[in-house]
C-alpha cells in the first residue's frame, strides 16, 4: 500500500510538473505570436506598406498616409454580408455609417440616376484616396449621376449578391448595378479545404460561435476541455503550425519539392469548373433581381496582373497564383462562350493601353491611373444604360 501511495504521489507530481511546463510553453508561444503580430500588423504594416514605395505612386509620402489609414479602419461582423468596415473619417479615407466608402458629400441630392459598383478591395480602393477609387472616377465623368462605392475588401460575388439583396429589400437598389469580380472568387474558393460559397473568415466566426454555444447549455466537460486546450495547447499548436508552414515555404524557395499549401484549382479541372459556374450563377441571380425591378445590370471580369499586356517587372508575383488565374479565367471564358450574355464584359485587356506604365500595386489592386482607365471603360458601358447614348 505504501508503494502504491508513493507511486500515485509520483504520478501526481509528474502530472503537475508536466501541466506547468505545458502551460508555460503555451504562454511563451502566446507571447511570441502576440509580439510578432503586434510588430507586423500594428507597427510595421500600419506605419508603412511596402506597396507605397512602388513606381505606381508619384507622391509616396501621400501613399504611405493612405495605406496607414486603410490599415487603421476596424472591421465588424454584419449579418448576411459577413463583414463591413466601421464608420471612419480620415484625411484621405471616408467610410459612412453603413460601412460603405464615400467619395461625395452626404448633401449630394439623389434625385437623379444612381449607379452602384460592387466588388472587392479593388473597387473599395485599397491604396488610393476617396476621390481616386473606380466609383469616384466614374462619377467624375458623369455629372448629375451619383455612383455608390459598394466594394469591400475580400468580397467575392456571393458577398456582393447578399449586399445587393440588402439594398433591394429596402428599396435602395441603384438604377445601374455593376459587379466587378473574378479575383476574390479565386482567392477564397481555390484554397485547399475551402468550400464553394465559403470565405476566409469562416473559421474565425466558427470559433466565436463555439464560445457562445459553450456558454449556453454545453456540457461542463466540453467547456473544461476547451479551457484546457486554450491554457495548455492552443498557442503551442499555433506556433508549431507556423513553423511547419514557414519550413515548407523555405523548402520551396530552395528548390526542394515542397508540399503545396495554397492553391488547388489549376490542378483540379472539376474544382475550376465549379468555381466558374458558381460565379456565373451569382451574376445571373443578380441580373434577375436587378432587371425584375426595372434596373440595368453589368457584370465585369476584372483585370489582374497575370493576364494581358502589363508592366510587372517591379512586382513580386507568384507563379502558382499565375497558374490559378490562367486556369480559372480560361474556363470562365469557355463557359461564357457556350452561353453568351450581353451584360457580361471582359475587362482583362482594359489596361493594355497603359502597357508601358506601372499601374498595378500587386496582382490585382490598381493605382490612380489604372482606376481612371477602368472607369473610362465602364463609362462607355453605362452611358447607353443611362440614356446618354
Amino acid at each position: 500500500m505504501a508503494r502504491l501511495k508513493a507511486f500515485l504521489r509520483l504520478c501526481i507530481a509528474n502530472g503537475v510538473v508536466l501541466a506547468v511546463l505545458l502551460a508555460v510553453l503555451n504562454g511563451f508561444c502566446w507571447v511570441l505570436i502576440s509580439g510578432y503580430n503586434t510588430v507586423r500588423y500594428d507597427i510595421l504594416e500600419v506605419a508603412s506598406d511596402s506597396r507605397a514605395e512602388l513606381p505606381v505612386y508619384d507622391d509616396r509620402a501621400l501613399a504611405r498616409q493612405i495605406y496607414q489609414e486603410h490599415r487603421a479602419i476596424p472591421v465588424r461582423f454584419r449579418s448576411y454580408v459577413d463583414w463591413r468596415r466601421e464608420p471612419y473619417q480620415g484625411r484621405h479615407t471616408t467610410v459612412d455609417a453603413g460601412g460603405s466608402r464615400r467619395h461625395f458629400e452626404p448633401s449630394v441630392p439623389l434625385s437623379g440616376k444612381t449607379i452602384g459598383v460592387f466588388g472587392g478591395s479593388t473597387v473599395w480602393g485599397t491604396g488610393v484616396a476617396d476621390a481616386d477609387t473606380i466609383p469616384a472616377q466614374l462619377q467624375a465623368a458623369l455629372p448629375g449621376v451619383v455612383v455608390f462605392n459598394e466594394g469591400e475588401s475580400g468580397y467575392m460575388s456571393r458577398n456582393s449578391l447578399d449586399r445587393l439583396i440588402n439594398l433591394a429589400n429596402q428599396n435602395q437598389m441603384p438604377d445601374v448595378v455593376i459587379f466587378y469580380d473574378g479575383v476574390n472568387d479565386i482567392e477564397h474558393q481555390c484554397e485547399p479545404g475551402s468550400r464553394i460559397n465559403a470565405h476566409h473568415f469562416e473559421d474565425q466566426i466558427n470559433r466565436g460561435l463555439e464560445w457562445q454555444a459553450q456558454g449556453k447549455g454545453q456540457s461542463l466537460a466540453v467547456m473544461l476541455g476547451r479551457i484546457g486546450d486554450m491554457v495548455f495547447l492552443e498557442h503551442t499548436r499555433d506556433m508549431a503550425q507556423r513553423i511547419v508552414k514557414r519550413s515548407r515555404m523555405m523548402a520551396g524557395k530552395e528548390g526542394v519539392q515542397a508540399i503545396e499549401v495554397h492553391w488547388m484549382c489549376a490542378g483540379d479541372s472539376r474544382r475550376t469548373r465549379q468555381v466558374v459556374s458558381t460565379l456565373i450563377e451569382n451574376w445571373r441571380i443578380a441580373h434577375a433581381i436587378v432587371t425584375a425591378r426595372g434596373g440595368h445590370f453589368l457584370a465585369v471580369l476584372q483585370p489582374n496582373a497575370y493576364i494581358g499586356r502589363h508592366r510587372t517587372d517591379y512586382l513580386t508575383l507568384d507563379d502558382r497564383q499565375r497558374a490559378e488565374y490562367l486556369a480559372v479565367y480560361a474556363e470562365l471564358r469557355r463557359q461564357l462562350a457556350e452561353r453568351p450574355m450581353s451584360w457580361v464584359v471582359d475587362f482583362t485587356d482594359s489596361l493594355d493601353v497603359l502597357a508601358e506604365n506601372p499601374v498595378f500595386t500587386d496582382f490585382c489592386h490598381l493605382g490612380v491611373a489604372g482606376n481612371r482607365q477602368v472607369a473610362q471603360r465602364l463609362l462607355a458601358q453605362v452611358k447607353p444604360l443611362l440614356g446618354g447614348g
